[in-house]
């Protein structure tokens, strides 16, 4: 029957050579999935939410870390690799989360330096590419775009809003590149993360005391 005739092939799969398995671990997946166990937490109370994003932010800050720095893959064999520009907001954007749901952490500062980090890389690159005609921004702080999830510029955008409710104001470095910019005409995971950006930039400005209405929010961020 076809019991047996599995527990046949379960034999006979064991004698085969196995596939090689993808053991990295990447920082922007892993900070990306800590702003969202925060945000589920936060919107449902469930408290194994809280006890993973625990787990995960005590991973990322002991492994994917080197002070200020962002790693974007530490392998077992204890090889790294250096993060790009996905790693250091999808990051920071999971550390700022965490301390909504666990205000005695605070990260403001530590994401501050982080993307001190960040924009000290992208500057160093752009005057590079003024060499070359400027013709794409790229380079180990660019990753890849990827339309599974927010573009690393819209992310870009939500760190530097978030860190304005902490009184932190860094400057916007981050060019947009024709990738992203059509990235984020097609894909709804960009189009949408970046609307509500928009929404939090302008509340930002609310919550400081700024007598700003919507146009006037948004001729002072452009």
């Amino acid at each position: 029957d076809i019991k047996d005739s599995l527990e046949i092939l379960k034999e006979k799969r064991k004698s085969r050579k196995h596939p090689q398995t993808d053991m990295k671990i990447c920082a922007d997946i892993n900070g990306f999935l800590l702003y969202a166990l925060s945000r589920a937490y936060m919107a449902t109370g469930r408290e194994d939410y809280r006890e993973e994003m625990k787990s995960l932010y005590k991973y990322i800050t002991q492994n994917l870390m080197d002070s200020n720095k962002i790693l974007h893959l530490k392998y077992e064999t204890g090889r790294k690799i250096e993060g790009f520009l996905s790693d250091y907001v999808f990051v920071s954007m999971g550390l700022l989360a965490y301390s909504m749901v666990f205000p005695e952490n605070s990260n403001a500062k530590l994401v501050e330096q982080i993307m001190n980090t960040a924009n000290e890389n992208i500057l160093r690159e752009m005057e590079q590419l003024k060499r070359e005609g400027f013709a794409k921004f790229t380079g180990n702080i660019q990753s890849q775009e990827d339309s599974a999830f927010p573009s690393q510029f819209s992310a870009y955008e939500r760190v530097l809003s978030i860190l304005k409710f902490y009184g932190i104001f860094l400057p916007f470095n981050l060019p947009a590149t024709e990738e992203s910019q059509k990235n984020m005409r097609e894909y709804p995971a960009y189009f949408t993360f970046r609307t509500e950006n928009y929404l939090m930039e302008e509340n930002t400005f609310s919550i400081k005391g700024e007598d700003m209405d919507g146009e006037k929010a948004r001729e002072f961020r452009n």
